[in-house]
């Protein structure tokens, strides 16, 4: 141990003496106590030695070493000399270092970023709260005033008045996402329900016809798992055909792995070379002037299916139609 101890060290063996003195000098004063206390408690209580500190180096550098040992006892039961090894572990506590340092970088942007939407979640809801007000106010008012179909156009202001203080929690909800994984069991056929409620009015516009299968109740997180079914059907109306309207189906089957869900539809479909392209954040197949929307909305769904430690994928064909996939492990680990 002495030659290998001079080794890592840099130092001859006629450099420094060989002494418990030299040892504790070389020893870097935050790790000092912690070791010679392990030491002692060795010696008093005859357990392991194992112990991570640092020593100072040649160079004048401090490197991390694991030290083990066992010290050997006279008659009397005086420790007489102690055997062991020391092993460089410079390189595993510098990336040690390196990672848990990355993790508080990380950890901190998150808790700027929750703290950014919930600001501006929060201001957000003062204008939709006004808007229900007002829409509260106006029907006490005015309801007997307005025609039947007055009537419906109110009820659909207060509906998106609703679902859009509904859509700001959910977003609270979402920039937390990972912090939290506490799942309950969510009834798909509910979800999906919810989802077209919220996307009646663009329904209704594109004319779009949407058959769906009896759907399972699995296990998962509720808001993650309509966001992510108010995506995908959200995107195959928005890729349509011209003068075509859209038909969709929603459909499932389970596997060895869990439940695969698909939502086919025939719409304008992806060419082959943009498949993967697709789940990237912003990235955009089309202009803006083509289609509205950020290129958010599918890395969403990725995003989503792999918290629920599933994985999500496209088949398409140009002119003809997409169909997107993902399974859902039959049981999840919170």
């Amino acid at each position: 141990m002495v030659s290998q101890f001079y080794k890592l060290l840099g130092y001859s063996i006629n450099e420094i003496p060989a002494s418990l003195e030299t040892f504790s000098n070389l020893v870097h004063p935050d790790d000092k106590e912690y070791t010679f206390k392990m030491v002692q408690r060795h010696f008093e209580k005859r357990v392991p030695f194992l112990v991570e500190y640092r020593l100072k180096h040649k160079s004048g550098k401090y490197k991390w070493f694991q030290g083990s040992g066992q010290a050997t006892w006279d008659d009397d039961g005086k420790p007489m000399r102690m055997v062991g090894t020391i092993i460089d572990i410079d390189s595993r506590k510098l990336s040690e270092e390196a990672e848990l340092k990355r993790a508080a970088e990380l950890a901190e942007k998150n808790r700027e970023l929750e703290e950014f939407t919930y600001v501006a979640s929060h201001d957000l809801q003062e204008p939709v709260r006004t808007i229900a007000s007002f829409a509260d106010l106006f029907e006490q008012s005015y309801a007997d005033k307005l025609d039947e179909e007055g009537r419906q156009y109110l009820q659909f202001i207060k509906g998106a008045s609703m679902r859009s203080q509904q859509l700001i929690v959910d977003l609270l909800d979402y920039s937390r996402l990972g912090k939290s994984r506490e799942m309950i069991q969510v009834n798909m056929n509910e979800t999906i329900q919810d989802a077209l409620v919220d996307l009646s009015v663009k329904i209704k516009e594109a004319k779009a016809t949407i058959k769906v299968d009896d759907l399972p109740t699995i296990a998962g997180n509720a808001t993650e798992l309509r966001l992510l079914c108010q995506n995908l059907i959200s995107n195959a109306i928005k890729f349509r055909k011209a003068e075509i309207n859209p038909e969709i189906k929603i459909s499932v089957h389970q596997n060895e792995t869990g439940y695969q869900f698909s939502v086919s539809d025939n719409g304008i479909g992806i060419e082959e070379k943009y498949l993967d392209r697709i789940f990237v954040i912003f990235k955009r197949l089309h202009g803006k002037t083509e289609y509205e929307g950020t290129g958010i909305g599918l890395a969403h769904c990725k995003k989503i299916v792999e918290l629920h430690h599933g994985r999500i994928w496209v088949e398409s064909k140009v002119g003809v139609g997409s169909t997107f996939l993902f399974v859902i492990p039959s049981e999840i680990e919170s």
